[in-house]
């Protein structure tokens, strides 16, 4: 039978949940001796969920530890202790806030505790969670100490409630961040140096989550993986080109900050260009794992 859309199978993240091909958290690695495969490259796992995402839940696990879900970009196993089920209030509610004003976390990741004190997740960099008081769009502009968000936490039976939390200024900021070179420049200091995290694997940015994470903030939406981010704008196929006739082109065409560069699997952003040793050469970021040499040594 056709499945039909059940008003009670809505839901949301009440915590950060990592998406998984298979309802366990056993992982799946292929041989470290090949590049790009062992760990951290767990093949059954596929992104991570932020606070606060909406999803809907399309089955569970046999022992209901397991729910599967489909978020905004993506569908797979999430772990059911960080979904909460909201009904017609709770929805009616969390649109109206939505709908007044976004707050994007800026930090690393912000410690969010509730009005109450108890402590209710780690809220990632790109995290999007409504502000109880709008303010000016704009760190400089509005001088605010901090900003009050609502929060999605799940009650003693399993449905979604709505908390109040406060977090310095520094850590969120009024959605759409100004998409300024200074504003570009707090997001790279804040996920400078952080692990690699294949599909989110330890809560942590893949290359392609790092600059959705970014851009997020900007109030962008990107799509999760990389060849698909591809498709978010205009592409030029270079494939054909010399990787001497591949840097010029950025150097002459790219648009810094809103250029991204894929390369079989791997994506970056271009920054804008740069002299070294007399040549002007483009300036890219991106979050890497590791590099092969072509020897493969």
């Amino acid at each position: 039978r056709a499945p039909r859309y059940r008003a009670d199978a809505r839901a949301i993240a009440t915590d950060n949940l990592l998406v998984r091909e298979l309802p366990t958290t056993d992982p799946s690695f292929y041989s470290h001796k090949l590049a790009g495969e062992g760990y951290p490259f767990d093949n059954l796992q596929v992104t991570a969920v932020r606070p606060g995402t909406p999803l809907y839940v399309i089955g569970r696990s046999a022992d209901r530890a397991w729910a599967y879900v489909q978020a905004p970009d993506v569908q797979g196993w999430v772990q059911a202790p960080g979904v909460a089920s909201t009904d017609e209030a709770f929805v009616a509610q969390w649109r109206t806030a939505t709908r007044a004003a976004w707050g994007a976390i800026i930090a690393a990741r912000a410690a969010v505790s509730d009005n109450t004190g108890t402590f209710r997740f780690y809220a990632p960099a790109g995290t999007l969670l409504p502000l109880a008081t709008p303010r000016p769009a704009g760190i400089e502009a509005a001088r605010a100490d901090a900003d009050a968000v609502l929060v999605p936490i799940r009650d003693l039976d399993a449905r979604a409630v709505i908390r109040r939390a406060v977090l310095p200024a520094r850590e969120i900021a009024p959605m759409p961040f100004a998409a300024t070179p200074r504003h570009l420049a707090v997001l790279m200091k804040a996920l400078i140096g952080r692990p690699y995290g294949w599909g989110n694997l330890g809560l942590y940015n893949d290359c392609s989550s790092e600059l959705q994470s970014i851009f997020a903030a900007f109030g962008v939406w990107l799509p999760r993986h990389s060849s698909t981010q591809m498709s978010a704008g205009r592409a030029t196929d270079l494939s054909g080109a010399t990787p001497a006739e591949r840097i010029a082109y950025l150097v002459d065409h790219g648009v810094a900050m809103r250029t991204l560069v894929y390369i079989g699997g791997h994506v970056m952003l271009y920054l804008g260009n740069t002299v070294r040793d007399g040549q002007t050469v483009p300036l890219v970021y991106h979050d890497i794992w590791g590099l092969r040499p072509a020897d493969d040594s």
